[in-house]
């Protein structure tokens, strides 16, 4: 269904967001974890359930370990249950460049 890729696209880009604020607070290094950013930067755990497995408390990859000076095309968040259905991939780059790319 596309709205739930659309409303996991928009909760990806919330997620990076939190992501950027404490990179920029911490000496330009995002989270070593999604866990980290509770409470202060995200407050309600319900923004890491994808929309397309509600029944997963988890539903993002995050990939650890990058700063704000890594590379552009780098993924940082991808919901990890959007192949399963449609062979799409929800994605935010460092960068903040999201998109919903077909995966063959």
């Amino acid at each position: 269904m596309r709205s739930n890729e659309t409303k996991s696209l928009s909760k990806a880009k919330q997620i990076y967001i939190c992501c950027r604020v404490y990179a920029s607070d911490n000496g330009g290094n995002y989270p070593p974890s999604l866990d980290v950013l509770f409470p202060t930067y995200l407050s309600d755990r319900s923004i890491l359930v994808s929309p397309i497995a509600p029944g997963e408390p988890v539903g993002y990859k995050y990939t650890p370990g990058l700063t704000l000076s890594s590379a552009t095309n780098t993924v940082l968040i991808e919901d990890k249950f959007a192949p399963s259905l449609k062979h799409e991939r929800i994605v935010v780059y460092v960068d903040d460049h999201a998109e919903i790319l077909r995966i063959p």
